[in-house]
């Protein structure tokens, strides 16, 4: 489900990496690197990671090898390399892994004329700087000082390879004296800005990471390709955050009237941890065609809680527009989101998210007392056996749910929506959960009439033949 609509830079991995793989499996587990095929050899003993030595032992064997993909191996470490290495038929790929013979420790490999990771050979200033996706135990991580220690290893017919080239591109991030980013965000050349700490919004860095910085930016597009997309989109940031010489276009306005927010708004944090302020500022340097995306659809949509002037909320937490009666009451016991909050942030979404999120809207504006809401509760998306779920079992309970759970006709307990699941542990007989009036039948269509008692009982069926329940899962908003 889209909530916000982002620019997304993804600078680490995928990027050069050489992935190998079997033409009946393709699964390398990579991203857009090099990808060679190769077919598995009828002889066992075609390729060895050690040349000439089958049976030899790592000196290394635990050492993971960055840029580097194999079948159930994404990021491999030298001793999953030379396990793969006996299925290798081609050459080129038995070369490319021979390459690695020196880094892993193979018993007589030396390295004539090696590589380096800083152009003068210098060791990196940020030696135990971390540089995500390039390779490590899930991914996680290698130093500066690790990649600096692999490509010493490496001859120097693999200096201009892709790989090679992908990893010395961090050379400036990990303060290589002689190195400048290939991708600079300020026009001049340079990462000098005025506002190096401001967050770019609706921005996300490969990584996972969120609200990134100007400075951040910068730094994630030092190994980016010049003229890459990847390179353009940092550039495009360089205006708001304070490159010299850049002016802004303000070919669009954040506030549609072309006001800025209002001042007792300006410094407010929105739903996505960004200012008003610094929203306004940012739309002034969007391109035209920006302005015509969805991503600035979803700036504007903030516009209303940020106080522009003339401008109402597309979606709203109680449905006749009333404030929610009490906005200090959590949404849910010990949660801390308040129904103000969540008023704040229905408040801010857009016509689309708005209707993506209409299931979710519903159940917190019946948690927080919206005049109507409770009759207006959506379906349970976690349910067994609804075709047993009836008025009458719900008017056999005083409890009043959100999702109701019963055993062979009787009460167990109370589920928050989206529902949940009775085990067997607690009914060995036959199982009703997700149960309220949104998908409660009459007892006729479920089948026959009466109470939840007996007669209700008499349509209990045999647990065998209960179709096994269809668990739908609640794709929205995290804190329902």
């Amino acid at each position: 489900m889209t909530i916000r609509f982002l620019a997304v830079i993804l600078l680490t991995r995928g990027n050069g990496r050489l992935l190998v793989h079997n033409n009946n499996n393709n699964n390398s587990g990579g991203g857009n690197g090099v990808s060679a095929q190769t077919t598995e050899a009828s002889n066992p003993t075609t390729c060895s990671l050690c040349p000439n030595d089958d049976n030899a032992v790592l000196g290394n064997p635990e050492k993971f090898i960055p840029l580097l993909g194999i079948p159930g191996s994404p990021f491999p470490t030298c001793q999953d390399a030379a396990n793969y290495a006996p299925l290798v038929a081609s050459d080129e790929i038995c070369t490319l892994l021979q390459a690695q013979a020196a880094f892993c420790g193979c018993p007589n490999a030396i390295t004539t004329n090696p590589c380096s990771f800083c152009p003068n050979g210098e060791p990196p200033a940020n030696g135990d700087l971390v540089i995500t996706g390039l390779g490590g135990g899930g991914g996680g991580g290698l130093t500066c000082n690790e990649l600096d220690e692999y490509v010493s290893f490496l001859d120097n017919d693999q200096c201009e390879t892709e790989p090679v080239v992908n990893i010395q591109r961090y050379g400036f991030m990990c303060g290589c004296l002689s190195t400048t980013p290939e991708c600079a965000m300020c026009p001049d050349g340079s990462i000098t800005m005025e506002f190096p700490d401001r967050v770019v919004p609706f921005f996300n860095l490969a990584g996972g990471i969120s609200d990134p910085t100007c400075m951040e930016v910068a730094e994630a597009a030092a190994v980016a390709p010049p003229n890459s997309i990847q390179c353009e989109l940092v550039q495009a940031q360089g205006g708001y955050c304070g490159c010299s010489n850049v002016e802004p276009t303000r070919a669009c306005h954040f506030c549609p009237l072309g006001n800025m927010p209002t001042n007792e708004r300006l410094q407010f944090v929105t739903p996505t941890n960004d200012t008003c302020e610094d929203l306004y500022h940012y739309v002034e340097y969007l391109s035209e065609d920006e302005c015509n995306s969805a991503r600035f659809t979803s700036l504007q949509g903030l516009g209303y809680v940020c106080g522009c002037p003339g401008v109402g909320p597309a979606c709203t937490l109680c449905a006749d527009e009333s404030p929610p009666p009490d906005p200090s009451q959590p949404l849910l016991p010990g949660s801390s989101t308040t129904c103000g909050d969540m008023d704040t942030i229905v408040a801010s979404y857009t016509p689309e998210v708005c209707a993506d999120n209409d299931r979710n809207t519903r159940v917190a504006a019946s948690r927080c007392g919206c005049p109507g809401a409770k009759e207006d509760f959506p379906v349970c998306n976690v349910q067994q056996n609804p075709h047993l779920c009836t008025h009458a079992l719900l008017d056999s309970t005083d409890e009043d749910c959100e999702c109701s759970a019963f055993c062979d006709g009787e009460f167990v307990q109370c589920h928050d929506f989206p529902g949940g699941l009775l085990s067997v542990q607690l009914c060995s007989g036959i199982s009703v959960s997700g149960c309220n009036r949104a998908n409660a039948l009459d007892d006729k269509v479920a089948g026959g009439g009466g109470s939840a008692g007996s007669s209700a009982t008499a349509r209990w069926v045999s647990r065998d033949s209960v179709v096994v329940p269809t668990m739908i899962l609640s794709l929205g908003l995290p804190w329902l």
